[in-house]
Formats: C-alpha cells, sequence, structure tokens
C-alpha cells in the first residue's frame, strides 16, 4: 500500500504479494476471471490528493471522457516502443507480431476493457509507473489544476504534459485492473480503488503473450454522460464491430443510429428497436443515405413507413459496413431495404395471390423493359412490394453494393482510377422494381401493349431509369445525356416538336477596323544634306 501524508515524503511502495483467494485457489480462468474483477484497489495518491485531484477537475470544467483518449494513448505509446525495438532486435515480437488495440465494452456489468499488444509491463514497471507519482510532480500537478481556469482543453494539456493522464480513469471508474506481460518478466496484475494498490503474478499465467490489459468498472453513466461518451467515440465503437468478432454482440449492445421512430436529434439502440418491433416482423430493417433527410425521402422506405415498421437510418460512412459484419442482434437478422428480398410483413395466402395476380398484370411491361425498354441497363424488372409513391427503383442484389455503399467506395481517399474491384461492383446489373399503382407505370404497361415499338414508350421509360438511379442513390455518369433527354421531354410536354431548331440570331457583320495611319516617309539623302548644311 502505498500513501501520502501532506508534504511528508512519501514512503516507498510495498508490494502485496498476493491477492483475492490463495493462488491455488484459481485454478479456472472463470474463476481467475472473476477474481481479476472483483479484486481490484488502485493508485499511488492518497485519499486526499484523489479528492482533491477530482474537485480541481470539476472546478475546471474537466470531461470525464478525457480519460479514454488518454489510456488509449498509453496503448499506443507502448506499440511505438514494442515497434521501435523491433527494429533492432529481431526476437522481440516472437509469436506476436500483431501491434493492435482492443477495445471491449461490457454495458452490463459497467466494465471496460482496453487490450494492446505493446511492450508491456515488467512487475517494477507497475509499481514505479502506475503504483507512484513523483511528489513533487504531484503537487505541481495540483497547483497548475487550482490555477486553470479556462476549462477543459487546457485540464487536458495539463494532464498529458504531467504524465499522469492515467489516473484520470478514476473520475470514471470507482476501480482500474492492469494486466500486463513484458518479454522480460512473468504476467502480473495490478489493481487500485484509487485508495490502495496492489501488485501480484498471475495466476493464470502468461495469456497475454505482450503486451497489457486494462480493466475499468465503470461508474454508473448518467444519459447526458453517454451521449457525450457517444458522439466521442461512436465511430470508434461501430469500427469494433468490424474488427472484435469475438466482441460484436457486446459491442452491438452500445450502438446507436437515427430512426424513423425517433425525432430529428435523437438516436436508438438496436435492444430499443427489437422491443418496439412488430409481431411476427423478422427483420431490423436499414436504409445507408448521406443524411436523415435523404433517407426519409428514400423510396426505399415509402411502404415500410406507411405501414408503420421502423426503419434505421445509417448516415456515418463506417455504418453500413458495421452491419455488413453484424449478422443478427437477439436473433434478428438485418436487412438493407435498398437490396432485393424484402419481405414486408407476414406472408400470408392472400398476399401471395395478390402478388401473383399483380405480377400476372405487368408481366408484358416487365419482359418489355428487360428486353427492350431498358435493354443491357438492368439484370431484370420486376413489380415491387416496397414502393407506394414513386414509379420505380433500382435496386441492388445482395451481394452488390447498394447506391449508398457505391458513393462511399468512390469517395475513398485512396480509392484507384479504374479499380478492378470496384468497376466489378459499379458495373453490376440493377434489378428495377415498378409500382403497379403509379399512373405512369399503368399509362406505360398501356403503351406497350397497344405498340411494343413506341419511342414515347422507350423515351419515358429511359427517364424514369435515370431518375431511379439518383433517387436510389447512384451515380449517372452521362449527365449531358440526361439533360438532353430531359430537355426533350419537356418539349413533348409543352407540345413542342422535339426536332425543332433553335433560331439564330443573326449578328451584322463586324466593321472593319480603321486604317492605322501611316507614318510620313522621310528621304534619307535629303536628311543627310540637311545635316550637312548644319555642320
Amino acid at each position: 500500500m502505498c500513501r501520502a501524508d501532506g508534504e511528508e515524503e512519501t514512503p516507498a511502495p510495498t508490494v502485496e504479494e498476493d491477492i483475492g483467494k490463495s493462488r491455488d485457489g484459481s485454478r479456472t480462468d472463470d474463476e481467475a476471471v472473476a477474481r481479476e474483477e472483483e479484486a481490484i484497489n488502485i493508485d499511488g495518491l492518497n485519499v486526499a490528493q484523489m479528492k482533491e485531484l477530482k474537485e480541481k477537475a470539476e472546478k475546471s470544467q474537466f470531461q470525464a471522457e478525457i480519460f479514454l483518449r488518454e489510456l488509449i494513448s498509453n496503448s499506443s505509446d507502448a506499440l511505438d516502443k514494442i515497434r521501435f525495438l523491433s527494429l533492432t532486435e529481431e526476437n522481440v515480437l516472437g509469436n506476436h507480431p500483431e501491434l493492435e488495440i482492443k477495445i471491449k465494452i461490457d454495458k452490463e456489468n459497467r466494465v471496460l476493457h482496453i487490450t494492446d499488444t505493446g511492450i508491456g509491463m515488467t512487475k517494477q514497471d507497475l509499481v514505479k509507473n502506475l503504483g507512484t507519482i513523483a511528489k513533487s510532480g504531484t503537487n505541481e500537478f495540483f497547483k497548475k489544476m487550482q490555477d486553470t481556469s479556462e476549462g477543459s482543453q487546457q485540464a487536458s494539456d495539463l494532464i498529458g504534459q504531467f504524465g499522469v493522464g492515467f489516473y484520470s480513469a478514476f473520475l470514471v471508474a470507482d476501480r482500474v485492473v492492469v494486466t500486463s506481460k513484458h518479454n522480460d518478466d512473468k504476467q502480473y496484475i495490478w489493481q487500485s480503488d484509487s485508495i490502495e494498490f496492489s501488485v501480484a503474478e498471475d495466476p493464470r499465467g502468461d495469456t497475454l503473450g505482450r503486451g497489457t490489459t486494462a480493466l475499468d468498472m465503470i461508474k454508473k453513466m448518467n444519459p447526458a454522460d453517454f451521449e457525450k461518451f457517444w458522439k466521442e467515440f461512436g465511430t470508434s465503437l461501430k469500427l469494433g464491430i468490424m474488427e472484435d468478432s469475438s466482441n460484436r454482440t457486446r459491442i452491438a449492445k452500445m450502438l446507436r443510429f437515427y430512426s424513423s421512430y425517433t425525432r430529428d436529434d435523437e438516436v436508438t439502440t438496436l435492444s430499443e428497436y427489437i422491443e418496439r418491433m412488430k409481431d411476427k416482423q423478422e427483420h431490423i430493417y436499414f436504409i445507408g443515405a448521406q443524411s436523415r433527410k435523404e433517407a426519409e425521402a428514400s423510396p426505399f422506405v415509402e411502404r415500410l413507413r406507411q405501414k408503420n415498421y421502423e426503419v434505421l437510418y445509417l448516415t456515418e460512412a463506417v455504418d453500413e459496413y458495421a452491419l455488413q459484419s453484424l449478422p443478427e442482434f437477439e436473433g434478428k437478422k438485418f436487412q438493407n431495404v435498398a437490396k432485393e428480398g424484402l419481405k414486408i410483413g407476414e406472408e400470408t395466402e392472400k398476399k401471395k395471390d395478390k402478388q401473383k395476380t399483380l405480377d400476372t398484370k405487368f408481366k408484358p411491361l416487365t419482359d418489355w423493359l428487360k428486353d427492350k425498354g431498358l435493354k443491357d441497363m438492368i439484370e431484370k424488372a420486376a413489380v415491387s412490394q416496397r414502393l407506394s409513391e414513386s414509379p420505380c427503383a433500382l435496386v441492388a442484389s445482395n451481394f452488390a453494393w447498394s447506391g449508398n455503399m457505391e458513393r462511399i467506395m468512390k469517395a475513398q481517399a485512396y480509392a484507384k482510377q479504374n479499380d478492378a474491384n470496384t468497376n466489378f461492383y459499379t458495373n453490376q446489373k440493377k434489378h428495377l422494381e415498378i409500382n403497379p399503382y403509379h399512373p405512369l407505370i399503368k399509362e406505360l404497361l398501356r403503351r406497350i401493349e397497344s405498340n411494343q415499338d413506341d419511342q414515347s414508350a422507350k423515351d419515358i421509360a429511359r427517364v424514369m431509369y435515370d431518375t431511379a438511379m439518383i433517387r436510389s442513390g447512384y451515380t449517372l455518369e452521362q449527365t449531358s445525356d440526361f439533360a438532353t433527354r430531359i430537355e426533350k421531354m419537356l418539349r413533348i410536354s409543352a407540345n413542342i416538336d422535339p426536332e425543332a431548331k433553335i433560331e439564330q440570331d443573326e449578328e451584322p457583320d463586324e466593321e472593319e477596323p480603321a486604317e492605322t495611319p501611316k507614318e510620313e516617309e522621310v528621304d534619307d539623302n535629303e536628311d543627310e544634306s540637311k545635316d550637312k548644311d548644319e555642320l
């Protein structure tokens, strides 16, 4: 236990060689983990100094989320150190060449794990670096904190300056456990509750290989605190879904998204979504878009919103990636409503019969669109179950990019020109879905049933395709051609001959510029004689 009293010299820290139960009593991984999580006592500061630190931090408007940046920064430094050593010592990375930082959150137990594969700490390092802060440095830190009145940024700078960022964890955690393995020592567990600390050899042996795990027992967060936390680290958690397969389920419980159920500035969890799901609803519906407004206006959500099905709005670039890595949540699979295979509600016999009737009625049109009207432009045409207001939409296959994903991939800073992978996905033909209740679709059916070579029908189909590309989130490659087709439709709607020529303005011929006066020619012989006379 390490304590400090006023201005007296801080006694050298002593190491408590055992924690919790006896070493022999921890014979299983589960028991060892329980021991690690329950027997946490931490610090190097005495009680008075820790209270003073917290009071000064609050007075400086020190935001608690700084702690996570500091812990991640420590892990990053540890990776840099082992990477540097590996330049001169080939075997320093051993059987663990991966250099990474993983963050795992256990919301139910309010536990945060930060694990790195950095250089790690020996037993002496744990005592020296985590168990003690130099007395002069601590007092100076408190003094600077007390003098800081500009707010959290300056307080944050001080934490980095004085090298005690690790201790900011106690602003949000009741207890902290650090498990570390250095190449030159055994694996040890350091733990503290900000009043006292202990260090002991890990009874589980070498479970890390190399590196450090910090386990923070987070105090209960109120909604406002978590909102700040989510704004700061929400994107990192979504990346965790993609990179940490063993903890996807736990991380997924922390995710937040906009939704057709929530207000403009509110988000919802996946668990809350499931609680509101309709009876016999099998999927969690979502749509990717650049903004909430764009998602709300998407043709893909029309029928769902009309029938009061909740749709998640994925507005961050990482969102669609993340859910692609999360096959299901609490037994419910995800459904990208911009892709094929969307089923709304229960598939009753009545619904099946109705769909079959519509398919039969509009088969002449769907066949014509695929074979003539939009030949070589679409994979197929079908009667839609997802549209209620738009005449048509372009739907991606399950293995192709949605319009939102295509936009994201094309915007990548490292995207190559004529990249084979990008070209493969962008050149995939889409499925055209038509709305059988829309007047344009009904008229198009009437025209092709009368004459399959009707040019006006082809023009209407092409303009509908172009607008569907835009509304479905895809990019039109030939915008000038699109503009020409729109102009032609405008002429027809205004009863103007599509072939009518544009009158040319007859401007008068430009007058020739006035001739520049010539300089008076002078006889050279005359000049010479004049010069002689003057002489």
